[in-house]
């Protein structure tokens, strides 16, 4: 859309003082971006790329993504959608997506004919057991201990989500979503069988490690290319529980 002119502009407003603060979102009623704003956008990011001593890595460009798009609208018809989740759910898809899947789909579409196989999968993971293996520690369980037992189980879940995501040659993309002791990771329909097989070891070690007090809970979604390209598809992670 045009930009330029304040009745067509949308969006989030910017407020950035020579880099460092951070981007802070107004009511919608009240916000208005306009071609001035981008190039403040754009400036920023510059200034934050000279400041690097070395190359940016993967994950740099990724929090650079974050700092700098994650309260800009994708575009016009999406405006619900920031322009950061959306760029790296894109990341993520072109990352689990085989090719060969997304050629069948393309002959499809030129054919005219109905495209109905399942080419990616939304897994749930989460870590079960965490009150069993709290009342273990004390019978008297005090609020410096639920803490303390909390952060563990979030450094769990951090090293569990990495190894997965090593495992099936994955990037940090895929990673949607992660709080407590969840984590909602978008991988391939082929990856399915590979976290099987992964799940099965890593349950083989929390029954050694904790005595049976942890295991480790998954739920799978497989996905059409008809429910990736849904403007709603934000709406399938309830179906996961």
């Amino acid at each position: 859309g045009n930009w330029k002119t304040e009745a067509n502009a949308c969006g989030f407003p910017v407020h950035i003082y020579k880099g460092e603060q951070d981007i802070a979102p107004l009511v919608e009623e009240t916000v208005t971006i306009t071609s001035k704003h981008y190039y403040r956008h754009v400036h920023s990011l510059r200034h934050d790329l000279k400041r690097l001593e070395t190359p940016p890595s993967f994950e740099t460009w990724i929090y650079l993504l974050q700092r700098y798009a994650k309260w800009l609208p994708a575009c016009t018809s999406l405006p619900h959608i920031s322009l950061y989740d959306y760029a790296r759910l894109k990341i993520a898809l072109a990352a689990c997506l085989p090719a060969e899947r997304m050629a069948a789909w393309y002959e499809a579409r030129q054919a005219d004919q109905p495209y109905g196989d399942k080419v990616a999968a939304l897994v749930a993971l989460k870590i079960v057991g965490q009150e069993a293996f709290l009342a273990a520690l004390a019978k008297q369980p005090s609020l410096r201990l639920s803490k303390g037992t909390h952060y563990y189980f979030q450094m769990v879940r951090e090293a569990m989500t990495k190894q997965l995501i090593e495992t099936l040659q994955l990037l940090l993309c895929n990673c949607l979503w992660q709080a407590g002791d969840t984590v909602v990771l978008l991988v391939g329909h082929g990856d399915l069988e590979k976290i099987a097989a992964w799940r099965l070891q890593l349950e083989t070690w929390l029954v050694q490690h904790y005595q049976g007090m942890i295991s480790l809970a998954a739920y799978e979604l497989p996905l059409t290319i008809a429910d990736l390209k849904d403007k709603d598809f934000s709406l399938v992670f309830p179906h996961l529980w």
